[in-house]
């Protein structure tokens, strides 16, 4: 670096300036040339160093420039950058070491160093500090004690240092005990930061659980705590063996390599793998991609999930044996080879290498002891020994009688599952599943990886099974006390997703795998049968509820031919609950509740009586008894409520449950409206922020796009309409909506705050339809794709019947209802799926004589459609 060599002492500021503009150049000469390098394979961590090593020098050429060499501070690398560490924009840390005492204001020239540091484009992360204060902070905080630990001297008093560097090397007077402690409570609180999970699909390589922290992090335990402070000392203090060592550094070097590239990529310090990234880093890793597929972003990122699960298990084993070091205990001897050490299933020290049948009967020990939470350090280095040694160790008939033991007992199979699966175990005893372990989806619907999430719907069968559900859940929970065989539920859980990432139908693939394991398993005709149809169709009931009119006869009595019989249907609702449930925390609510609900009695009732008494005059009949009785219990009389129905359109008796017209008739009733004013009434479904809107307003045009509208500037998306106009003339329309505002702890006071704004904007004449201002989200822009539009008439010729897949998108139905409006089209009802980045919208619509639109008019409302859905891109 020509720079660094001109001088030593302290610069006239008119010569600093250029020194400071000279320097930056040089250091943008030495970045070119590293991304060139790192372009040719060299290894990241000698970049990582030779970067690290040349801000050094330009720091210690800087200080002189500015302070001169006669200064009594110290200018201390801390953090990654003392380490040795640099990425292309990664903060440097640095630590001003003043005398003592510590002066209250800097000196000009060190404040002019730190303001020079940031116009050679380092970020910059400083702390001024005194010796004895710095040991007295660095007791009290462990992020301090550990940031100085793999400090370097930049400049300075040299003797000093060397007296003061070994005691901040060794935790700056941390006990082991302390320090282990804090460290691992402020891992923890780390992790839950990053949702406690390795598997968000935009995870942090750094701070994300299994990430690069996570790696440092242990090596600082097995420093203070061991006295390890080298590979070569945790490996001859067995803290780390040779293969682990291995596999650790390959684990470390990948996620090293990814935060290099995405450094670049991002051209600032991004340390999150975001979906923009992530195909140009598929890419760049050689993972070609393929059009009409995401399977090479997929691939990467299994790569990745597959690192950070390996930092966390070696990790963890190294942990846990600094902990016996620290904190020897008592173990109790199980069987031939094994016993339990502190709530941990571990070897015996004397016993020889694991051998098959050895790793079963400790399997056994996993399910009948339900205190044994983990594996120890050298049963789980074993247990990868033997399954790389005998692939298909797990594969015969005794161990999965082993599997149908934990599935078939009265206890919860999912502390097992767990263990199993993270230990590669799962994977050995079902070879498919190991296929999906670390496996993401390139989506916005599926939040965890394929293994993660099948783990999380077992959880979901677990809560239902013990009870632990809201009132959401009540139905699923009475359903679930029939199911005869749960451990059939299990095992379809196991294998619902078990060949997502292969190509083709994966429900199709997956039943052809249960069916070949469950024949393995010895089980008979009837099960298998059973476990190949919910696996081949467990997807079924969740798309029929949530784009189906399920008041249409025919709707139902589709679905009862695809299931047959109550015993599947009662194991598929389960299974659907369980599935959406476990696929994103956000998908359930209550009105998906009410759907399935309904979807499940509806089609019960088909399957038992051979009949569907949904929009039949035998069923409006009952629907207006069982009101009747409800609002008669209320004390409402008989003629004022026939008076009041007088004017209700046939479908109110038809196509809604007699709660929801018990609901809507007394809110007229009680109402004290004046006559002609508008009407909203609000009410909670559930328990998870799903509500139900109903308007009564003088039918006029623009009333769908004004509600849609209004509730999307409220922060309500729309997930079920339908549109009715009574003989008098009043619009009696009905929203299912879900709250997206979770700042309201208050449910009847939001109902209220609701109400009013609703029949203020319907009280204006004419109705004014004000879409939001809202953006696109950065992963809404990622996400988009043209909308497909596809309008077409129904047989009848009353209706047309519109479909629509697009992007999600701000003000979507707004943006609908104003097409549907410029092209004077009524709504009838409409039915809004949404998943993840993917809208699935269906509207019943007419024209203004209530009949399906002419060929004219489809295409005005197509063309009105595609201009109001064009990308904010353009």
């Amino acid at each position: 670096m020509s720079a660094t060599a001109k001088t030593k002492e302290r610069l006239p500021l008119t010569e600093l300036r250029d020194f400071v503009a000279r320097l930056r150049a040089d250091l943008a000469a030495f970045d070119s040339d590293f991304a060139l390098q790192f372009a040719l394979g060299r290894r990241v961590p000698t970049i990582l160093a030779d970067r690290a090593r040349l801000a050094r020098l330009a720091l210690r050429s800087l200080w002189f420039a500015c302070v001169g060499s006669d200064s009594p501070y110290g200018l201390i690398a801390t953090g990654g950058f003392g380490r040795g560490e640099l990425y292309p924009h990664s903060d440097i840390d640095l630590l001003v070491l003043t005398p003592h005492p510590a002066p209250e204001v800097l000196p000009e020239r060190i404040q002019g160093f730190l303001a020079a540091v940031w116009d050679l484009r380092y970020r910059v992360g400083h702390s001024v500090r005194s010796t004895p204060q710095l040991l007295e902070d660095a007791k009290a905080d462990v992020i301090l004690a550990t940031s100085l630990m793999e400090s370097r001297l930049i400049t300075g008093d040299r003797q000093r240092w060397r007296e003061l560097s070994p005691l901040l090397s060794k935790g700056a007077g941390w006990t082991p005990e302390a320090y282990l402690q804090a460290k691992l409570s402020e891992q923890s609180e780390r992790h839950a930061r990053y949702q406690d999970t390795t598997f968000n699909l935009e995870p942090q390589i750094k701070e994300g659980p299994g990430g690069l922290r996570d790696s440092q992090s242990t090596l600082w335990i097995a420093r203070v705590c061991a006295g390890a402070g080298s590979f070569a000392e945790m490996e001859r203090q067995g803290l780390l063996h040779r293969d682990e060592r291995s596999k650790w550094a390959q684990a470390v070097d990948h996620l090293r390599c990814v935060r290099y590239a995405l450094h670049l990529l991002a051209e600032r310090g991004e340390d999150r793998l975001l979906f923009d990234y992530q195909p140009r880093l598929a890419n760049l890793f050689g993972h070609a991609p393929t059009p009409g597929s995401n399977a090479s972003i997929e691939e990467f990122m299994r790569e990745y999930f597959r690192a950070t699960a390996r930092v966390s298990l070696l990790g963890e084993r190294i942990v846990a044996r600094v902990q016996q070091r620290l904190r020897p205990s008592k173990s109790e001897a199980l069987g031939p080879g094994w016993c339990a050490v502190d709530g941990r299933l571990e070897c015996t020290p004397k016993s020889k290498a694991l051998k098959p049948l050895g790793l079963v009967h400790g399997l056994q020990w996993l399910i009948r002891r339900p205190e044994l939470k983990a594996i120890g350090p050298e049963a789980a280095r074993a247990i990868d020994r033997l399954l790389a040694a005998h692939k298909r160790a797990l594969q015969g008939p005794i161990s999965r009688g082993v599997l149908m033991e934990l599935l078939q007992g009265e206890s919860s199979p999912l502390r097992v599952l767990r263990l199993w699966a993270r230990h590669g175990i799962l994977g050995a005893m079902i070879p498919a599943f190991a296929r999906i372990t670390g496996r993401m989806q390139y989506d916005l619907f599926h939040v965890y990886t394929v293994d993660r999430h099948t783990l999380a719907v077992l959880e979901q069968m677990d809560n239902l099974r013990l009870g632990n559900g809201s009132e959401d859940l009540a139905e699923p929970m009475r359903i679930q006390k029939r199911i005869d065989k749960p451990h059939l539920l299990y095992l379809a859980g196991l294998f619902h997703d078990i060949a997502k990432g292969r190509g083709g139908d994966h429900s199709k693939l997956g039943a052809v795998e249960i069916r070949r394991f469950a024949r393995a398993l010895g089980l008979p005709a009837e099960d298998r049968e059973l476990l190949s149809f919910l696996v081949r169709q467990h997807l079924a009931m969740s798309i029929t509820a949530q784009k189906q009119d399920l008041h249409d006869p025919a709707t139902i009595a589709r679905f009862a031919k695809l299931v047959e019989q109550p015993r599947r249907l009662d194991y598929l609702y389960v299974l659907t609950v369980a599935d959406i449930r476990g696929t994103n925390p956000k998908l359930w609510n209550g009105w998906k509740a009410r759907l399935l609900g309904d979807l499940h009695g509806f089609t019960e009732q088909y399957l038992r009586s051979g009949e569907m008494a949904s929009s039949t005059p035998r069923k409006a009949a009952r629907i207006r008894r069982e009101a009747m009785e409800m609002l008669l219990g209320e004390g409402f009389g008989r003629d004022q409520l026939q008076t009041l129905w007088a004017d209700f359109p046939p479908e109110c008796f038809q196509r809604q449950s007699a709660d929801q017209l018990r609901w809507q008739s007394g809110a007229l009733l009680q109402s004290n409206r004046e006559p002609d004013k508008p009407l909203a009434a609000v009410r909670k479904i559930g328990s998870t922020g799903a509500r139900e809107i109903f308007v009564y307003t003088r039918d006029q045009d623009g009333i769908f796009a004004t509600l849609a509208a209004l509730l999307d500037r409220l922060h309500l998306a729309v997930v079920g309409a339908r549109i009715l106009t009574s003989p008098g003339g009043w619009a009696m329309d009905s929203f299912q909506v879900v709250d997206l505002d979770t700042r309201w702890t208050d449910s009847m006071t939001r109902n209220i705050e609701i109400q009013m704004r609703l029949e203020l904007a319907l009280a204006e004449s004419p109705l004014k339809p004000r879409m939001a201002k809202k953006n696109l989200s950065r992963q809404q822009r990622h996400f988009y794709f043209p909308p497909e539009i596809n309008l077409r008439s129904l047989e009848s010729g009353e209706k047309s019947e519109l479909l629509l897949a697009c992007s999600d998108q701000p003000g979507l139905l707004t943006r609908v209802a104003l097409a549907l409006l410029s092209c004077s089209v009524n709504v009838h009802t409409a039915r809004i799926a949404t998943f993840g980045e993917r809208v699935e919208d269906r509207f019943l619509l007419s024209n203004q004589r209530g009949r399906a639109l002419t060929k004219t008019q489809t295409k005005e409302l197509t063309r009105a459609l595609a201009e109001q859905l064009v990308s904010e891109d353009g």
